[in-house]
């Protein structure tokens, strides 16, 4: 697929989507909204989620966790951070 993620529209939506270096994570889930289902889990590399960019999303439909990762080579912190989807009644 060779287009930005705002023009892609397939059939199905995606089970998870993964990102790295691309965007704050507010504007990730916005760019992405329309491939997610209920279910979808959203995935970022990042060096560290602040406070000021956790607070962009709505944490009332989203749980955020973060896990960090050790990676070979690079020596600055590096986190997994996933978004899911909160069921809501």
């Amino acid at each position: 697929i060779h287009q930005r993620v705002e023009d892609y529209h397939p059939v199905f939506e995606f089970d998870a989507i993964v990102s790295r270096a691309y965007a704050s994570l507010g504007d990730f889930e916005l760019s992405v909204r329309h491939l997610c289902s209920p279910h979808t889990r959203l995935m970022s590399m990042k060096t560290s989620v602040a406070e000021v960019e956790a607070n962009e999303l709505d944490q009332s439909h989203y749980a955020l966790q973060s896990i960090p990762l050790q990676v070979p080579g690079i020596a600055e912190p590096r986190s997994l951070v996933i978004l899911n989807r909160k069921e809501h009644e």
